[in-house]
């Protein structure tokens, strides 16, 4: 079991420093409630697909299909739904399941890559393990791995197109400026001999632009 670390936003270092900075600050780990939500909606469409399957395979024993044939029809059209949810979909959709589109998130390897086919199979694969080992995990590490992860070389992170600027600097351990603080440049009211007079109400000269 590979267990080799992913580049996490380090406090103090300018995120946009570097191409590894901008890198390490966008893999910021998803916690439990976010991988929660998604596994739901997940779920959701592979029971959906299932359901559908099933139908069909109710169809063909109403039929007269020989019972024995379509219990082994319907097993081999759930395990290529599994598949398809969890491996072949993402695969193509950069490594979003529909949960993690619908939250925003996204399966990555170890450089900040949308995972590819085989190390999303050999995530799904530990979907049985996982489903009460991940949970643990995800809480009680930093990096919110869970198993399949752990293995598959693999980290869930928030998509780059969802991810807020601000949470980036605050990541990386910068101030959040807040908005409207920022006032330009004033020039200094003159001084010295022939310099007019201030009076009440008088303007400060703008600078020049």
């Amino acid at each position: 079991m590979t267990t080799e670390a992913f580049d996490l936003p380090t406090p103090g270092v300018d995120p946009l420093g570097s191409a590894s900075g901008l890198r390490s600050a966008l893999l910021l780990p998803v916690g439990l409630r976010s991988r929660a939500t998604h596994a739901v909606v997940d779920a959701g469409v592979l029971g959906a697909l299932l359901a559908f399957t099933g139908l069909i395979g109710l169809a063909g024993l109403l039929a007269g299909a020989p019972p024995a044939v379509v219990s082994a029809a319907w097993l081999l059209a759930g395990a290529a739904v599994l598949v398809a949810v969890t491996v072949l979909w993402p695969a193509h959709d950069g490594g979003r399941t529909a949960g993690m589109r619908r939250t925003g998130l996204r399966v990555v390897d170890r450089h900040g890559r949308p995972a590819g086919t085989g190390s999303l199979a050999v995530r799904a694969a530990f979907l049985p393990l996982d489903v009460l080992a991940g949970p643990v995990l995800v809480a009680c590490r930093a990096d919110r791995r869970r198993l399949g992860d752990l293995v598959a070389g693999t980290q869930v992170v928030r998509d780059v197109r969802t991810v807020d600027l601000r949470d980036l600097v605050s990541a990386a351990g910068a101030p959040v400026p807040r908005p409207g603080t920022a006032r330009s440049p004033r020039a200094p009211w003159p001084t010295g001999a022939g310099a007019p007079r201030r009076s009440a109400g008088a303007r400060r000269p703008q600078p020049s632009r």
